[in-house]
């Protein structure tokens, strides 16, 4: 804490020796005043029971919509963070990207016609007969 300008010490010291005299407490104060308080009349605010019936009927009207918007939220939260997080992809190397692409320029042209296609009458054909003379026994 910084100590205080000059000015300000002065003003303080002025402020104490002019300050003015505490007066004298009244021993009697405090009785008087729970004298006033005792003979003053208190009146007891009371609500009219049509009035109750009004603000409970209001207070009812927003159950169905604060429970409604509590479910809302507590969904988007529980949304939030049960749903998968985006895993961060790997950097590929240089060579790798170059295989990956060697890669997909040879297989991307006509890569199902290449494989010779089985007929299901070969299936069933004997290991030692030659494919297109099938004999079933």
């Amino acid at each position: 804490m910084r100590p205080l300008p000059e000015d300000d010490l002065r003003l303080a010291a002025f402020l104490k020796a002019h300050r003015p005299p505490v007066p004298p407490s009244d021993p009697a104060l405090e009785e008087q005043l729970l004298a006033a308080i005792a003979t003053t009349p208190q009146e007891i605010p009371t609500i009219a029971p049509h009035t109750v019936r009004q603000l409970t009927k209001r207070r009812r009207g927003w159950v169905l919509p604060g429970a409604i918007a509590a479910s809302l939220v507590v969904t988007a939260i529980g949304y939030q963070t049960l749903r998968p997080q985006p895993q961060p992809t790997a950097e590929l190397s240089a060579a790798e990207l170059a295989e990956l692409e060697t890669f997909i320029e040879s297989t991307w042209q006509d890569p199902v016609a290449e494989q010779p296609v089985v007929y299901a009458d070969e299936l069933f054909t004997q290991p030692d007969a030659a494919p297109g003379n099938s004999t079933m026994n």
